[in-house]
């Protein structure tokens, strides 16, 4: 059985990757067994924290709830980009179908979802 391993901080961009592949045979798409891609959401699907909290608070109509030290914590990045050409390049078919606003909306719905069952 082949298998591709998927990284990276951005989840919601590695399940888009994973639904194109779903039912796919890895060979047909060009990945060998044990392929690892960073997933992390390039360029596209990426945003600052304070663009993260514009957009919350333009969904919910609240602000968030937020502190600041101007000391970066150790290990601490200001920027991360992955490059998912790699990934793309095995599967030029594949595309993001969503944009930031489309995911902050879906971790909201989900949010609110499981508040609603508690």
């Amino acid at each position: 059985m082949s298998v591709a391993i998927f990284t990276g901080a951005g989840g919601l961009v590695g399940a888009e990757a994973m639904r194109f592949l779903a039912g796919k045979s890895l060979d047909v798409v060009g990945i060998a067994a044990g392929a690892v891609f960073n997933m992390g959401g390039g360029r596209a699907a990426n945003c600052s924290v304070l663009e993260a909290f514009a957009l919350t608070k333009a969904l919910t109509g609240r602000p968030m709830r937020r502190g600041y030290q101007p000391e970066s914590r150790a290990g601490d990045h200001t920027w991360w980009i992955s490059d998912t050409r790699r990934f793309q390049a095995h599967c030029p078919g594949w595309r993001l179908t969503r944009g930031i606003p489309d995911m902050i909306q879906e971790i909201h719905d989900e949010a609110a979802s499981r508040a609603e069952a508690a």
